[in-house]
């Protein structure tokens, strides 16, 4: 699976945190990833997903799995961290209308009825092609820990 950006987007991109390494918090905090999305059914925080088009979520297909479109109501929250209990202005809810699997992948891609709006604490994340090869640099891993919510795991490749 293979992703570009829009010419006028910049994925990948955390604008509140420019300086990565030196100044991201070391707890969760908005922006920080905002191509991080929360998955709710019925209001109840079931899994992440990842932000690759303004209308589309990646998700692992066990988080997918515990999606049912037909019977519950699934919603999409971006710009915000997993443990914020209150909705703050730069929170982005979506519906998820549909979900469809990549074929010879455990990957599962979630449809929103309404395109996620781009600002600084919401943003796409880029796949790079299959031939990238990150040498000597930053890569962050992102999503739930045993020993924290949303907790970014820092390595150097």
């Amino acid at each position: 699976m293979q992703t570009t950006c829009e010419d006028n987007s910049q994925c990948g991109f955390m604008p509140l945190y420019r300086q990565v390494g030196k100044h991201v918090p070391a707890r969760p905090a908005p922006g920080l990833f905002p191509w991080q999305v929360n998955l709710y059914a019925n209001g109840k925080y079931i899994c992440g997903g990842t932000l690759l088009q303004k209308y589309w979520v990646l998700t692992h297909k066990e988080c997918a799995n515990r999606l049912d479109l037909h019977f519950t109501f699934v919603v999409a929250r971006a710009g915000q961290y997993r443990d914020a209990k209150h909705l703050d202005a730069y929170n982005q809810i979506r519906n998820v209308v549909h979900k469809a699997a990549v074929d010879g992948t455990n990957v599962v891609m979630l449809l929103v009825d309404k395109k996620f709006d781009l600002n600084e604490y919401v943003n796409l994340a880029c796949l790079p092609s299959v031939m990238y090869v990150p040498i000597r640099s930053q890569c962050y891993i992102t999503g739930k820990a045993n020993f924290f919510l949303n907790y970014q795991f820092k390595t150097q490749v």
